[in-house]
């Protein structure tokens, strides 16, 4: 079910942003500090105040079709420094029961990276019958035929074999998102209908104007290129996690940072966003920020997550949306709480 996807949609360094960002309307001071996730969010000063106060803000924001979203801000008592520390920590920030192993890749990538990924066997099964339309992992057309072709060729080690072919397949898919960005990846075709990740990110994520103005060398993530500024700080991992009783789901995601030498507004901003998942998901981008606010000197950890995922298609839609995102509503707050206590508290083992 899509409820069990929530907890790692809701919180995570990412998320996405909305194709036709709607504001919420509210008294917004002409030096908003917010103003780098505008125009879909806006926090009036009232807002600001219960931020300052200790009021964690929650709000799932309007979104069309597939995709689940949702803006999460609490006030941050520790440097903004941290952010840069945790990120450049993906795999301990990113520890937890559900998550398998997280590793970051090397630059350039390189084929050790993915050394400890291990597909499980009902994915292993899954590959070994693949064909366009109708395959249990999202693969693009080249990577199903060589992925049967080498469990076809393999004999009795074709588990082995699938697995190796498999890390072959997604270094290289990595490699192009370096050179290309999203352009450069070839469709998907687990369905019927082939899925261009450039339509889906580029859907997600193309209306970000403010970022463009406070931090120039993210920009170029949040569109279907590659990142080209030599300023950008960035680099690419993987994961394996499992969503409660559903399938493991091994995913990449490119991630780049910034720093800002300024008294207030964002001080570090981290965008993301999603190069594969083996499940579920189709696409994801999104920006994290500590931020201060002039008006209370106070420091604020805000994030806008967009995710687009298969189950909110088909007839029961409707019903699927308004049960996932009361359950977000239900759990963002918990998540967040979760991690600015580890910010705060807690040091990244690497």
């Amino acid at each position: 079910p899509l409820s069990r996807l929530l907890p790692a949609l809701l919180l995570t360094v990412g998320g996405a942003l909305i194709a036709q960002p709607r504001p919420i309307a509210g008294d917004v001071s002409d030096r908003d500090p917010f103003s780098v996730f505008g125009p879909s969010v806006t926090l009036s000063l009232t807002d600001r105040d219960h931020l300052a106060q200790g009021t964690d803000i929650v709000r799932v924001l309007p979104a069309d079709g597939t995709q689940l979203s949702v803006f999460a801000v609490t006030r941050l008592d520790a440097p903004a420094q941290v952010l840069v520390r945790w990120t450049h920590a993906m795999p301990d920030l990113k520890r937890g029961p559900n998550v398998r192993i997280a590793r970051i890749f090397s630059a350039p990538p390189v084929l050790a990276d993915l050394e400890g990924l291990v597909l499980d066997d009902a994915d292993l099964d899954d590959l070994r019958r693949c064909v366009p339309g109708d395959c249990g992992l999202k693969l693009d057309a080249a990577g199903i035929a060589a992925i049967r072709q080498v469990a076809a060729a393999a004999g009795p080690d074709w588990k082995s074999a699938v697995q190796r072919r498999f890390r072959e397949w997604l270094l290289a898919r990595v490699q192009q998102a370096g050179q290309g960005g999203l352009a450069a990846l070839t469709p998907v075709v687990d369905k019927a209908q082939p899925v261009r990740p450039a339509d889906v990110g580029g859907g997600l994520v193309r209306d970000l104007p403010a970022l463009e103005r406070w931090a120039p060398s993210l920009a170029g993530l949040f569109g279907p290129g590659p990142l080209t500024s030599p300023d950008a700080d960035a680099f690419f991992y993987w994961s394996k996690e499992r969503y409660e009783t559903g399938r493991d789901v091994i995913s990449v995601t490119q991630v780049a940072l910034a720093r800002r030498d300024v008294e207030d507004g964002p001080l570090v901003l981290v965008a993301s966003r999603q190069i594969f998942a083996s499940h579920y998901m189709r696409g994801a981008a999104g920006l994290t920020a500590v931020i201060r606010d002039p008006r209370t000197g106070t420091l604020s950890l805000a994030y806008v997550n967009r995710t687009s995922v298969d189950l909110l298609g088909g007839f029961l839609a409707g019903v699927r949306r308004a049960a996932a995102e009361e359950r977000i509503r239900q759990q963002a707050p918990v998540l967040l709480r979760q991690l600015r206590g580890r910010l705060e508290r807690e040091q990244p083992v690497s």
